[in-house]
């Protein structure tokens, strides 16, 4: 049996058509030869997103995540800290999640594509054999240490072009409150010691 180390979040809920990256902020905060995302912390506070179903989504354009009022209380009922939930202008109790808390991982096993000769970035990063598919279940074991209660983000950004991001990390503890609050729309993936 594998030991659960913690869990990489994901939001249940996709909404593809939103572009999170305005027009005009464009040609500052992408790369124009590999198309990568230049800023770690662009906001657009005007984006207009699909209706939220769940308590999280996100936002393939930037990569971004999206949580309502009852993850902000939460994180808030928790004393979670090192994360901003900065609001919407354009939906009351919606928050963009950034997290500033980072967790160090494995990296030699990664998948890189092609490193741009401009912005330096990789088109590309993937899990590589740090994936691990197993009774229809994805484990990922780039994490060599129990994850603290509360949310970090991988000191590296998985994805490609601008749909590149930091994996959102929750330890153990942290999901098991959350599947006590009754938290809706999120997948949580092991991460697991071999």
């Amino acid at each position: 049996m594998m030991e659960i180390l913690g869990y990489v979040l994901y939001p249940g809920q996709e909404d593809y058509k939103t572009r999170w990256i305005k027009e005009e902020d464009y040609d500052e905060v992408v790369c124009e030869e590999c198309h990568s995302l230049l800023v770690d912390d662009y906001f657009n506070d005007d984006v207009k997103l699909q209706k939220m179903k769940y308590d999280f989504l996100w936002v393939a354009d930037g990569a971004n995540i999206f949580v309502t009022e009852k993850v902000k209380q939460f994180i808030i009922d928790n004393g979670y800290t090192g994360i901003e939930l900065r609001p919407l202008r354009t939906m009351e109790g919606v928050y963009n999640l950034k997290c500033n808390n980072l967790i160090t991982i494995e990296k030699e096993l990664l998948d890189y594509g092609k490193k741009c000769n401009k912005c330096g970035e990789y088109t590309s990063i993937t899990t590589g054999q740090y994936s691990i598919f197993y009774k229809n279940k994805w484990y990922y074991t780039y994490v060599k240490e129990k994850v603290k209660d509360g949310f970090f983000i991988t000191d590296l950004k998985f994805g490609e072009h601008t749909y590149k991001s930091p994996e959102l990390i929750i330890g153990t503890e942290t999901y098991k409150k959350m599947k006590k609050a009754h938290l809706k729309g999120f997948i949580a993936a092991p991460l697991v010691k071999e």
